[in-house]
């Protein structure tokens, strides 16, 4: 597998673009989350959605749209809303002059807070479209036989 950093693309770039993580399925609707991206003048925008145990994600600690800050992995009774981070995300060009200097660093865990903290950060919430994380092989199995659009 071939890694480029977000440095390496910064010329390709001059409007906003989506960036996935690999190991989630989501039927996200991206016209609404744009709508929300540009309404906010986002820097960065957070696909959002549900989960019944919220222990295993960074949720998000929200002013109306706005992500003040992520809990990573909390106990249930110490979330700040369960609300979670899908690993959809909206960027808009601005953040190249944002970025940490070093090639290799966390979004979650050194990008965002940076975002969060220049109050550019926003959150969509979805709530009703289908979600998956596919990052181990039983979470990957669930997604085959629960995906609504699978392919028999």
């Amino acid at each position: 597998m071939h890694k480029i950093s977000l440095q390496q693309i910064e010329d390709d770039f001059s409007e906003d673009f989506i960036v996935v993580n690999g190991d989630n399925l989501f039927d996200l609707d991206w016209s609404e989350m744009m709508k929300v991206h540009s309404k906010n003048k986002s820097n960065v925008t957070i696909a959002l959605t549900t989960v019944d145990d919220v222990s295993a994600y960074g949720v998000a600690a929200l002013k109306g749209e706005m992500i003040v800050r992520f809990v990573e992995k909390p106990i249930a009774s110490e979330a700040p809303s369960n609300f979670i981070n899908s690993g959809y995300y909206i960027f808009s060009p601005s953040i190249f002059d944002i970025l940490p200097e070093k090639e290799k660093f966390s979004l979650e865990k050194e990008f965002f807070p940076i975002i969060a903290a220049n109050k550019k950060l926003f959150g969509y919430k979805d709530e009703v479209s289908q979600w998956f994380d596919t990052g181990t092989f039983s979470r990957w199995e669930r997604v085959i036989n629960e995906w609504k659009n699978k392919l028999d």
